[in-house]
């Protein structure tokens, strides 16, 4: 699999989840605090996870 194939793949899963996402969020406020919490603590590891790829795919273009 070549960088680009894996770039795209990737883009893909990333919309895919975007998707999942905003289905949350509309249900988002009408969940339990818990459940609330639990969702961002999901969405911030998730970004952590995106911004560490991301910043590989620099690096590899570089």
């Amino acid at each position: 699999m070549t960088f680009k194939e894996a770039f795209e793949n990737w883009r893909k899963a990333t919309n895919d989840f975007v998707g999942v996402m905003l289905d949350i969020a509309i249900d988002f406020e009408n969940t339990t605090p818990l459940k609330q919490h639990k969702i961002i603590f999901i969405i911030q590891a998730i970004q952590t996870l995106g911004d560490s790829i991301m910043n590989d795919f620099k690096e590899e273009l570089k």
